[in-house]
């Protein structure tokens, strides 16, 4: 099949899938649910296994595999198992007196499947990200074509031994790269959910707006972290520093931009500046390295390039910027830098490297409207001890999740949804959010009481009583009293 046509193959895809989703949709969910259960097994099983995949396939550590891919994978399977029967459970929503004149209806809203849905993996967490949509879509009772990124091979053939004894074409895996990608989003399918870059993203809406297909999102991000006067600047640096090592940057959930109060932005850089010759940058099968390789060549020389265009146009390098050539692999010098402006491509754009950005502010609105004016907007962290003020001007963000005194950790828990804003996608993941989004309402309203619809009853009474309740809603009492004495 792989030697077939891109269009070809997602037209063989969307027949299987579609045929294998009338009887998948119709399977208790008692059933589905002991399918998913024998995947989490496995899951578990075979962790090892999975995280050295990931390791081979993606350069982080077989550790930081286990602790950021495989435990929140698991979690957010257990809440989807959880919580199944009752996000799909059929709800009962009371007409009530108030809306006699439609007549009186017995209405229940049901929870369908969308039906085949195709999903576009990323790379960098290739087991969590995958595995939250891959499951909420059959457990809702959809078909899935999936498209693992092209880059975690290894991964994707671990994951296909989870999927084994689902009755077949529930889940397709469909290899290759944009080709493929791009020839399932024009099929006739019903829904589609990507992670990914923006670009990528605006390209995937563009060619599903050819069936009107509905789309999930998540895509580039350029989190923004606010450091208040009051803040703990150590815990701070060391919250910034992480988020630079981890995944060696390549991920849209990690403090970007860094907006320091002036009282304290002396004193932030100073630690910082300090601590980063401190990183431990090697092999991640050493046991001590924060900073490892990352994907691949063409990400380095990109975050090179991006940092030469900002000192060519004014921003000063305080420390990196630079591929490090002296150790094999490829690896990128932490960097920060200081006095970048909005129209940088390296302030508005998200950079998959190890960088971050110095902005000094006098009061805390300036802050604010630099989170909100950007393009784009997953998460962010509020840094203070006033437990309060962090809070209000949390509130105050347009932004998905905000984390006070801490960083992308919300990406991991399972018990809250999780989207984006703006440019950065739409959608909500994590859990039973996750049921939820791969389903749709369907209304099933049945004629049922005393009241008849308007095109069978015309009765005196019905029409003074819609009187009556006009009066009472708009607050005209002495209508409403008059009607009453009325005859």
């Amino acid at each position: 099949m792989a030697d077939k046509a891109p269009e070809i193959r997602a037209q063989d895809a969307q027949k299987k899938a579609r045929a294998a989703f009338y009887e998948w949709s119709e399977k208790p969910l008692k059933d589905r649910l002991d399918l998913v259960r024998t995947i989490r097994y496995r899951l578990a099983e075979r962790c090892d296994d999975l995280a050295e995949a990931i390791h081979k396939d993606v350069g982080k550590s077989v550790k930081s595999a286990m602790m950021g891919e495989v435990l929140p994978a698991l979690d957010s399977i257990n809440r989807m198992l959880s919580s199944a029967g009752k996000e799909l459970a059929d709800s009962s929503v009371g007409t009530g007196l108030s809306q006699f004149y439609l007549g009186s209806r017995k209405v229940k809203v049901h929870r369908q499947p969308y039906g085949v849905v195709v999903i576009i993996g990323t790379w960098n967490f290739p087991l969590f990200l995958n595995i939250d949509p891959l499951i909420a879509a059959i457990i809702a009772g959809n078909t899935v074509i999936w498209k693992p990124s092209e880059f975690m091979p290894r991964t994707t053939a671990a994951m296909k031994y989870l999927f084994e004894g689902l009755p077949q074409n529930v889940i397709q895996i469909v290899d290759g790269g944009p080709d493929i990608g791009q020839a399932l989003t024009l099929e006739v399918v019903d829904k589609v959910i990507f992670t990914g870059s923006t670009v990528t993203g605006r390209k995937i809406m563009a060619q599903a707006a050819h069936h009107v297909t509905p789309l999930d999102l998540e895509l580039g991000g350029k989190d923004a972290m606010i450091v208040l006067e009051d803040a703990d600047i150590a815990a701070a640096v060391k919250a910034c520093i992480w988020g630079m090592c981890n995944n060696s940057g390549q991920t849209a959930i990690k403090p970007a931009r860094i907006f320091i109060h002036a009282a304290v932005y002396d004193a932030f850089k100073e630690q910082l500046l300090k601590k980063i010759p401190e990183i431990k940058i090697g092999s991640v099968d050493r046991n001590d390295t924060q900073l490892g390789p990352m994907m691949n060549d063409p990400l380095t020389r990109f975050a090179e390039m991006i940092v030469t265009d900002a000192t060519k146009k004014g921003a000063r390098l305080l420390i990196g910027g630079h591929r490090m050539t002296e150790i094999q692999g490829h690896f990128f010098a932490p960097t920060v830098l200081e006095g970048v402006t909005d129209s940088m491509r390296l302030e508005q754009e998200d950079i998959w490297a190890p960088i971050i950005t110095l902005r000094r502010f006098d009061n805390i609105s300036q802050a604010i409207r630099w989170v909100n004016s950007h393009k784009l907007g997953i998460t962010a962290s509020v840094w203070g001890k006033n437990a309060k003020a962090t809070y209000d001007i949390a509130k105050k963000l347009d932004i998905g999740n905000i984390m006070i005194n801490n960083v992308s950790t919300a990406v991991a828990d399972m018990s809250v949804p999780f989207g984006a804003r703006r440019m950065s996608g739409f959608g909500m993941r994590h859990g039973s959010w996750s049921i939820r989004s791969m389903t749709r309402p369907q209304v099933i309203a049945v004629t049922k009481g005393i009241f008849k619809p308007p095109y069978v009853s015309r009765s005196t009474f019905q029409h003074k009583w819609a009187l009556m309740l006009i009066a009472f809603k708009s607050g005209q009492y002495k209508k409403l009293l008059d009607l009453v004495k009325s005859k």
